[in-house]
């Protein structure tokens, strides 16, 4: 009996797959998983029996990023091609057969058909969001101003819900110490009445006489089927036009409703919802010590540029200082040169005169004529006798030489006639 090894069959399959499936072939199959990584899509295509139950059929698929760009092109900016891969939808899809030898049978999606059935849970979800968009909705709560610090909240949750419990104690216990007001509103978060119960929260909010900085709706996870509620129109309709910021925090890590695209702002989970808010004032808290810093800086920088201002206002005193001294002595010294040489001028001068006055002096002094043979008497007491008017007989005089005195007694007077 002839045998193959394990690689002859897998080439066999190979040339079999080629031969029969030259084309792309068209397939109708149902999502059962669908993952995302750098813009390529990776599916679990199942086809399951008649009564829904059990699976008869299974295989991968993969949509390339560019072959994912082209068919979002197609679909347009209403129906994301993410959503529509969604676990649980029915999809015609055209596809590429291949096969390797290592990983099996593979099929390449090539293009989907927009008409196929996206199934009972899409179709409904598709419809609010087109009417949201086409009412221009969707975006109309995220155009509302958050709060730096939003610090007073109301929360809409079920006080049994784990989320709930999680988000409180993340709030409570933050790292920072930060204290939060929290108006909590009980509401269904599964089941028939979560709309009814949610839009009469809303309506109670709204007419409050303090509104909250922020509306926080809490879920926290669960299936599709339990989360259809929150793609309710009327539910998403009224948070839309809700005059607060609202926080979604209703799904889990791959799931999102309705009520995430059209609140102004969509976590996860509830923890995530209080680590927003954690985080929030923990940035504005470091804006504040970042502008505390930066005024700190700003008044260095201004003490350094006023000290340096006053440095240059200073050197420039003194350089005007020592300037105006230097200038001030030159013009004392051209001054004292002037005084010098005009008081000079004077002493020579008066010098010149005193010289005539001496020499003028000098011919009265009456050693000058004692010289040239003249005399002069005078009494004993010193009084130089000019007249006889000023001599009687019997006095005594003193009459003065060059060369010595000559004392005498007047013995006759005899006047001039």
């Amino acid at each position: 009996m002839k045998s193959y090894s394990l690689k002859e069959l897998q080439q066999f399959i190979q040339q079999v797959l080629a031969l029969n499936f030259e084309q792309a072939v068209w397939i109708n199959v149902e999502i059962g998983q669908a993952s995302q990584s750098r813009g390529h899509f990776y599916l679990q295509l199942i086809q399951k029996d008649e009564a829904g139950e059990d699976l008869i059929a299974e295989a991968r698929a993969n949509i390339w990023s560019s072959q994912a760009r082209k068919i979002q092109e197609k679909l347009g900016t209403q129906l994301p091609l993410k959503d529509l891969l969604e676990a649980g939808n029915a999809i015609k899809m055209l596809v590429e057969v291949s096969y390797h030898a290592r990983f099996g049978l593979s099929l390449n999606v090539l293009d989907i058909s927009q008409e196929h059935s996206l199934g009972l849970l899409a179709k409904q979800r598709q419809e609010t969001l087109n009417k949201l968009i086409a009412e221009k909705l969707l975006d109309k709560n995220k155009q509302l101003e958050l709060p730096k610090i939003p610090q007073h909240i109301a929360v809409l949750s079920s006080s049994t819900a784990a989320g709930f419990a999680d988000f409180k104690d993340q709030l409570q216990n933050n790292p920072y110490g930060y204290a939060f007001q929290m108006d909590f509103y009980q509401v269904a978060v599964q089941g028939k009445n979560v709309r009814e119960d949610i839009l009469h929260a809303l309506k109670a909010i709204m007419s409050s006489l303090y509104r909250p900085d922020l509306i926080i709706i809490l879920r926290g996870g669960g299936s599709k089927l339990d989360l259809m509620a929150f793609d309710d129109y009327l539910l998403c309709e009224a948070i839309a036009h809700t005059d607060c910021p609202v926080l979604a925090a209703v799904g889990h890590e791959t799931d999102e409703s309705v009520l995430d695209l059209v609140a102004h702002t969509s976590v996860k989970t509830p923890t995530a919802a209080a680590d927003f808010l954690i985080e929030r004032l923990a940035e504005f808290e470091s804006e504040l010590i970042q502008l505390e810093t930066a005024i700190q800086l700003a008044c260095i920088n201004q003490l350094k540029n006023r000290s340096l201002e006053l440095q240059h206002i200073d050197a420039q005193l003194k350089s005007l200082t020592l300037l105006n001294i230097q200038q001030k002595t030159a013009e004392l010294d051209r001054i004292s040169l002037h005084l010098k040489s005009h008081y000079k001028s004077i002493i020579d001068k008066r010098f010149f005169e005193l010289e005539r006055i001496e020499a003028e002096l000098s011919l009265l002094n009456p050693v000058f004529l004692l010289e040239k043979g003249y005399s002069f008497a005078s009494t004993a007491e010193g009084k130089i006798i000019k007249s006889v008017e000023e001599t009687q007989e019997g006095q005594n005089l003193i009459y003065h030489f060059k060369d010595g005195k000559l004392y005498s007694t007047i013995t006759k007077i005899q006047k001039n006639d």
